[in-house]
């Protein structure tokens, strides 16, 4: 009873990490898709400044 509580814990420690990760991977990935809109966002002001002042 005790090795099937075990395993049944084990399973559950494996999916709550999964998942963990799933969470941190989908983090990661809106933090790096917001990043690179900031910068394009930067780079096309800064072309936009540069063509008023020319």
């Amino acid at each position: 009873m005790s090795l099937h509580y075990g395993y049944s814990g084990g399973g559950a420690l494996v999916a709550v990490a999964a998942a963990t990760r799933r969470k941190a991977i989908a983090l990661i990935g809106s933090l790096l898709l917001v990043l690179i809109t900031c910068l394009v966002w930067i780079m096309t002001t800064l072309s936009r400044k540069e063509e008023k002042i020319t």
